[in-house]
């Protein structure tokens, strides 16, 4: 049986498309609707980074673990989460009206 591999922490940056290496240690953070919904609004009304930050590290474990289950590469799930966050940022203004944020994650 094979097992996620300790998820690398990255840090997004709107300003270029890339994420840079956070030297932060890896702990889960447990998220709740209320505190998804927040930092959903906040980076829709707001245009915040900040916000974006709270609501990375609130799901990245989460949508790496799911996406590792079913890619088996950890070079390849990092690639499709970055993915995912970046089209996220992009879509920001459209994310707090939907019902449920991690289904559209994977509908992207």
């Amino acid at each position: 049986m094979s097992r996620a591999p300790r998820t690398a922490h990255f840090v997004f940056s709107p300003e270029t498309p890339t994420f840079a290496r956070r030297n932060k240690p890896h702990r889960p953070i447990r998220m709740t609707e209320q505190e998804l919904r927040r930092y959903l609004r906040q980076m829709k009304e707001e245009d915040s980074q900040r916000a974006f930050h709270g609501f990375y590290d609130l799901c990245h474990d989460r949508l790496f673990r799911i996406a590792f289950h079913y890619l088996r590469r950890e070079e390849w799930t990092q690639e499709v989460v970055l993915d995912v966050f970046m089209k996220l940022w992009e879509l920001r203004d459209r994310l707090p009206a939907l019902g449920n944020i991690e289904d559209y994650c994977f509908i992207l």
